[in-house]
């Protein structure tokens, strides 16, 4: 294991799992080989064996490594076969930004969906908010989101316009962590998002997002849709299961 310089503003457990990283994509560890112990990383780094854990369970959490019990812990061999499709919020698949603009922010009553997609009572207080996004001044996407109502608790205009749909259920909901779940298909737009989006024909086409922020025992805390103009959006998936850097 390669001595490196330690940056004081960087977490010990971020150092660790940096510095195993590199080790792995550089090739000095490769798929298969055990990784320092939990006692010759914490006198490495003069860290708790916490710290230690916490940094290798980032390791394990992005697909580096994998645990044995009883052996310990190793180099984690890609697994081909699976594929990692990212996705951001509000950017195409060639990296051009959009422009979200708000059109409707109000509080209703859960229909039959909304009600059983978030898990909550027919008639519960929600949050509707619809926007749609553009590309060099043409509508591309529309999208109607629910989230949780909380008396007492505003929304700023500002934010709702410009934060990512996860963000804003983090902040209602006063969660740290959530996660997400997108689901993709195709779909006949409905009447509001051909004339949100000027579509032509009678059943236009359009790429549909389901998405759903979770809590980590995955309850429901916000959900919605997002009908995109097919010709403007790409997605592109690769296998490896390694992120970029921490």
């Amino acid at each position: 294991m390669a001595t490196r310089v330690k940056r004081s503003f960087v977490p010990a457990y971020y150092q660790i799992a940096e510095d195993l990283s590199e080790d792995i994509e550089s090739g000095r560890l490769a798929p298969g080989d055990g990784i320092p112990s939990e006692a010759q990383l914490c006198e490495h780094y003069g860290v708790s064996r916490m710290t230690v854990r916490q940094g290798l369970g980032v390791l394990a959490d992005a697909g580096y490594i994998e645990s044995v019990p009883g052996r310990g812990s190793f180099v984690a061999r890609p697994h081909l076969d699976t594929i990692s499709l990212e996705f951001r919020e509000g950017v195409l698949g060639n990296g051009k930004k959009l422009e979200p603009r708000l059109c409707g922010l109000e509080v209703i009553s859960a229909g039959a969906e909304v009600a059983e997609k978030l898990g909550v009572a027919l008639g519960a207080k929600m949050v509707e908010l619809r926007r749609v996004s553009y590309l060099d001044g043409r509508p591309v996407a529309h999208e109607c989101k629910y989230l949780p109502y909380h008396r007492g608790r505003p929304l700023v205009e500002r934010e709702i316009k410009y934060s990512a749909f996860p963000e804003l259920v983090a902040q209602v909901c006063e969660r740290n962590r959530v996660k997400v779940r997108v689901n993709i298909s195709a779909g006949i737009a409905p009447m509001d998002v051909v004339q949100a989006l000027s579509l032509p024909g009678p059943r236009p086409v359009v790429l549909v997002l389901e998405q759903s922020v979770l809590t980590q025992d995955d309850r429901v805390l916000g959900w919605g849709r997002t009908h995109c103009a097919a010709e403007h959006y790409d997605l592109t998936a690769e296998s490896n299961p390694f992120w970029e850097g921490l």
